[in-house]
């Protein structure tokens, strides 16, 4: 007696089963289990194919009330046809457990990978960012450099920001001080210093405000574990179904035969009803 049995599957790409069929089916010897008489088996590959070729997997017909439940997670059906329920159920269940380690495993491999492609984009903005304060700086001092000369070249050697203390020339130094140049305004001493603050600077980055937010991402990826203990990405939300498929069979045929019988009978009877008289055809 053959039957059927089905497993209703969450969260999971059916294409995916096809990979472990025959894997889990040598690998927990359910060649023994379907065989359980131990009869002599010409062709393994080909009686295994005939147990595995009956595997289907269908989206299952949902009501529209049904389909809100499930939003965009189509659940699938699972089933085998064969003669044994409990070798089926046993089969189907490692089945499933096999793909859904696998789907885990990729599933964590996908996210190392995100975290990693991730940080190769941090630490290439990063670089940039310390490439382009870095310019900045050597800007500042070739700038700097040609002012502390030029100061040097008139005499300018202290600063002149004593304008400053002379409260009635505040308004006009204020007014006035972006037109004032550096080498004037500083003197050679002050622009040396800050070429030397500039050439000896040991690190651009805490003048780079972008970088705080780019190393707290960093730091937080890098410390990223993915435990994988216990995860699960197929959702079994119905227990397994047995349908006895040869009996349904059987009853179909034998309404068949009833139906045609009873069918042929009422065809006799209205041919007959319509056939002539033989007696009235004859001559008088």
């Amino acid at each position: 007696m053959k039957r059927k049995t089905q497993f209703l599957l969450l969260f999971y790409l059916p294409c995916h089963l096809a990979n472990y069929k025959k894997k889990v089916f040598l690998e927990n010897d359910f060649l023994t289990v379907f065989n359980k008489n131990n009869k002599p088996i010409k062709d393994i590959d080909a009686f295994i194919s005939n147990i595995l070729d009956t595997i289907k997997i269908n989206p299952p017909k949902l009501k529209a009330s049904d389909m809100a439940i499930y939003l965009d997670e189509k659940p699938y059906s699972i089933s085998l046809t064969g003669p044994d329920k409990n070798a089926i159920s046993s089969y189907l269940n490692m089945l499933v457990d096999e793909a859904d380690k696998e789907n885990v495993l990729a599933l964590e491999k996908l996210n190392k990978q995100k975290t990693s492609i991730r940080l190769d984009e941090i630490s290439i903005e990063i670089a940039k960012l310390l490439e382009k304060e870095k310019k900045i700086r050597l800007n500042q001092i070739i700038t700097l450099t040609a002012a502390a000369n030029l100061a040097q070249s008139l005499g300018i050697i202290e600063n002149n920001l004593r304008i400053f203390k002379d409260i009635n020339a505040v308004n006009i130094a204020i007014g006035e001080s972006n037109n004032l140049p550096d080498w004037y305004l500083y003197g050679q001493k002050a622009l040396l210093q800050r070429i030397d603050i500039l050439v000896n600077r040991s690190s651009d980055e805490p003048f780079i405000p972008e970088l705080i937010f780019l190393n707290i991402e960093k730091n937080q990826l890098e410390s990223l574990e993915y435990n994988i203990l216990g995860a699960t990405s197929i959702n079994l939300v119905r227990s397994t179904k047995i349908e006895n498929i040869s009996r349904s069979k059987r009853i179909i045929v034998s309404i068949a035969f009833i139906v045609g019988f009873m069918m042929s009978i009422f065809l006799v009877l209205i041919m007959s009803a319509f056939k002539p008289n033989e007696k009235e055809l004859l001559p008088k």
